[in-house]
């Protein structure tokens, strides 16, 4: 998620990790050693549901925005983000939602390209570094339990994205890889938009 203020200044919000389970049972040793740049939580089937979905409004969302300037998060119809208790949740910080067309994710939210490419491509840079760390390609080979994994993953997971954010203007990507100069009436794009290749990126559908 990206968001752009009046002043031109991109702000990236604290990533969450979503891990399968319910969490009851993980050890306070654990938890404390979650990398602090990410948010952690547990869902038996590490899906984002109704419940979730209005959890990370309050929690993630409304805890790193002013509740003074009026705001609009553009979501995919995911079934957790048309429910009152998302709607409500968004509200407590001055927010909107605006639904987008459904079946059209893939359309206008690329997540494996740009920036969830990079992230992807960055985090595996980080595993290597953190292989040629004295002691840990041998830990690598002889295995790790679940705990271990886990923090690992918040470790290499937030310095991944920490490096992606700060060196790509997220705003610019988007437009590039996604097409956000693109009219939702299907109607030609205001502009052509630079896009993978020396191609123009154009309407594919009319909704």
């Amino acid at each position: 998620m990206c968001g752009l203020d009046d002043d031109g200044k991109h702000q990236q919000p604290r990533q969450t990790i979503c891990f399968r389970g319910t969490g009851v049972r993980i050890s306070p040793e654990e938890r404390a050693g979650y990398d602090k740049r990410v948010r952690v939580v547990f869902q038996p089937k590490a899906y984002y549901d109704d419940k979730m979905c209005a959890e990370w409004a309050v929690s993630d969302f409304n805890s790193q925005v002013d509740h003074v300037q009026r705001k609009v998060v553009f979501c995919d119809n995911l079934s957790g983000q048309t429910t009152p208790a998302w709607v409500a949740g968004l509200k407590e910080s001055n927010t909107d939602s605006h639904l987008l067309p459904t079946d059209v994710t893939d359309e206008l939210q690329v997540v494996d390209q740009g920036v969830g490419n990079e992230v992807k491509k960055e985090c595996g840079v980080v595993q290597d570094e953190w292989l040629q760390v004295p002691g840990n390609l041998e830990k690598w080979t002889t295995g790790f339990t679940a705990s271990e994994r886990r923090v690992l993953i918040t470790e290499w997971v937030a310095e991944a994205c920490d490096r992606v954010f700060t060196r790509l203007d997220l705003v610019k990507l988007f437009e590039r890889t996604v097409g956000m100069g693109l009219r939702l009436d299907g109607a030609k794009a205001l502009e052509e938009v630079e896009c993978r290749g020396n191609g123009t990126l154009e309407p594919t559908r009319v909704f």
